[in-house]
């Protein structure tokens, strides 16, 4: 066959196999060029000498799937230019029960601080942009931003060496037994918290005024007496004055006490006994029989001026009033 017959030929033997045509959306036609083959298709490789061997042969399957060299170096590159632990997405079994993650967990919250810092700065430049053009000038500076700590090992991290610090100061400034300290507390203020002349001197400066302070705090009962918090409490529910001693006579013009009489004679009760008050003059004895005038103590009284309250007055005018109402209703 010449040579320029052989892709006709090919392609028409091939398409006799072919069970899916493709149809060209633009102008409606089958087109045999663009029908890709499946992967349950056959390929059709056309050859001069029939006896020549088969050029396709069957690889076997499944004998390199160990290796992936190439798939884990592109893995480490993206998660290197991510800069987040393998463990935090899954690609990686938490060992050394968690500690492993926590130094990564703070190395990647660094990164992520680095990364917050940028943005603060940025976005205190839009905040100051946008208050001058609301016309807020006086209000350019007056504001902070901040984001959320991304970690907290890494402040755990910080507790534990200011610890450390601490524990360090106290040796080094505490007295061994014969007299003599180690160190100054000047000279461990400054080789252990690193702290400079000034602020040391800064910093007993200020414990001078927080003791001054405490002892200040400490003489409060004696330089205030009296805060007038609780003066509405005492007013409303507080005694109204000392009880007087049996048989002394009130002052003129004083308060009478709360529930007792206004100007009648209480008989003292014998041991163990009840005070019996005497029987009303005619008609049954009721709670006002008893308790002649029924006082009630109030906060301000605008009528009298008096804190009591005398129910007494009531009653007379009540029972004038059912006089009258008696008198109208018979007449």
């Amino acid at each position: 066959m010449n040579d320029d017959d052989v892709e006709a030929y090919v392609n028409r033997v091939a398409n006799k196999f072919k069970r899916e045509q493709v149809v060209d959306s633009k102008t409606g036609n089958v087109d045999m060029r663009f029908n890709q083959m499946a992967v349950d298709q056959d390929y059709f490789i056309p050859v001069r000498d029939p006896a020549a061997p088969d050029p396709i042969s069957t690889l076997p399957g499944a004998t390199n799937l160990s290796e992936i060299a190439d798939i884990e170096y592109i893995q480490k590159k993206l998660l290197t230019a991510l800069r987040v632990p393998k463990a935090f997405l899954g690609f990686e079994e938490v060992v050394g029960d968690g500690k492993n993650l926590s130094l990564q967990d703070i190395r990647f919250a660094r990164t992520i601080n680095r990364i917050q810092k940028s943005m603060i700065a940025e976005l205190n430049k839009i905040a100051i942009i946008h208050l001058f053009l609301l016309g807020f000038e006086d209000e350019l500076q007056n504001f902070t931003l901040g984001l959320s700590n991304p970690s907290t090992q890494a402040d755990l991290l910080k507790i534990d060496v200011w610890k450390e610090k601490v524990l360090l100061y106290k040796d080094l400034v505490s007295d061994p037994g014969n007299g003599i300290q180690p160190t100054s507390s000047t000279w461990a203020k400054k080789h252990i918290f690193g702290w400079s002349d000034e602020e040391i001197r800064l910093d007993l400066q200020q414990q001078r005024i927080e003791r001054a302070v405490g002892e200040e705090l400490k003489a409060t009962p004696t330089v205030i007496s009296r805060t007038g918090i609780f003066d509405n409490i005492d007013k409303l529910y507080g005694n109204v004055g000392k009880p007087a001693a049996p048989g002394a006579t009130p002052p003129e013009g004083g308060e009478p006490s709360l529930g007792g009489d206004m100007g009648g004679e209480v008989s003292l009760p014998p041991e163990g006994g009840e005070v019996t008050p005497p029987p009303p003059a005619g008609g049954e004895v009721t709670p006002e029989s008893k308790n002649k005038n029924m006082n009630l103590l109030v906060e301000t009284n605008l009528l009298e001026g008096s804190k009591i309250l005398d129910l007494g007055q009531g009653q007379d005018s009540l029972g004038e009033i059912s006089k009258e109402l008696d008198k109208l209703l018979n007449s």
